[in-house]
């Protein structure tokens, strides 16, 4: 499980707009596709927390690139064998789909390093996970930036969605890394409420998710996100949802906005 706090300057605008924030945490209303919220974020200095003036020019080029996908008109099927790691710990979500991921990519760490703290001079870059914050979006792309090696670029960037406003944004951006061989990394909401949540979920609270495929067939009806899901909600009965899964595009990416208007690493 993870937390983000707004930053302290925008109080006012996040009392302003409490009653509809305090709703969408709990238990907002099924919207109408594509999802936009306009609720108050963070500043750009935030977007850009903990990221160097390389990163930063990167993250912009990145952004320009795959604005150019534009609104999904063609067929598009592409997943990558991502593994599941189950995570050992109820707030280890951010270290086990991390290793998913740098497991897929060749490099192989424990949860427990992925968790753990950061110090470079030790050899020790992990996310600093705790249990009160659970893991820090910009330290999560960090970690990568710093272990994926030679296996890929180094070159994870971290973006708050509602800057652009839609759920297409996210999967351009899905696509994009797709087309390139990585998956991406989405903060979740599990189970916002009844008509959408994560496969198997009952119980709603922040979560990290590896997503790892994209299949948009209209004429075949198809339109789903393919993810790695590393936990197993106690409360769900006989559905699973530990596991790979596809699910349908629309259930995955509100679940990614609805949480004070969705983070990506990619």
């Amino acid at each position: 499980m993870v937390k983000h706090s707004l930053l302290s300057g925008l109080l006012v605008l996040v009392l302003l707009f409490a009653g509809t924030i305090s709703a969408m945490a709990d238990k907002p209303a099924p919207p109408s596709d594509p999802v936009v919220f306009n609720a108050a974020g963070p500043s750009p200095d935030e977007l850009y927390l903990g990221m160097t003036p390389e990163q930063r020019e990167l993250a912009l080029k990145k952004e320009a690139a795959s604005a150019s996908y534009g609104v999904t008109t063609l067929n598009y099927y592409k997943w990558l064998d991502v593994p599941v790691r189950e995570q050992e710990t109820d707030y280890w979500c951010g270290p086990a789909s991390g290793k998913s991921i740098l497991d897929y990519l060749g490099k192989v760490y424990t949860q427990s390093y992925l968790a753990g703290p950061y110090n470079p001079s030790q050899g020790q870059y992990g996310m600093e996970t705790t249990q009160a914050d659970g893991t820090i979006v910009w330290k999560y792309a960090r970690t990568l930036n710093d272990l994926d090696g030679d296996a890929v670029p180094p070159d994870w960037v971290w973006e708050y969605l509602n800057v652009n406003g839609n759920q297409q944004t996210l999967i351009d951006k899905l696509k994009w890394d797709l087309d390139r061989n990585l998956p991406q990394v989405n903060r979740s909401r599990m189970h916002p409420d009844e008509s959408h949540y994560l496969k198997g979920f009952v119980t709603n609270y922040g979560h990290y998710i590896a997503l790892c495929g994209y299949d948009y067939r209209p004429d075949y009806g198809m339109d789903n996100i393919c993810y790695t899901n590393s936990y197993e909600d106690p409360n769900n009965g006989s559905d699973t949802s530990l596991g790979r899964w596809w699910w349908p595009t629309g259930k995955v990416t509100y679940c990614n906005v609805v949480w004070d208007g969705g983070w990506i690493i990619w």
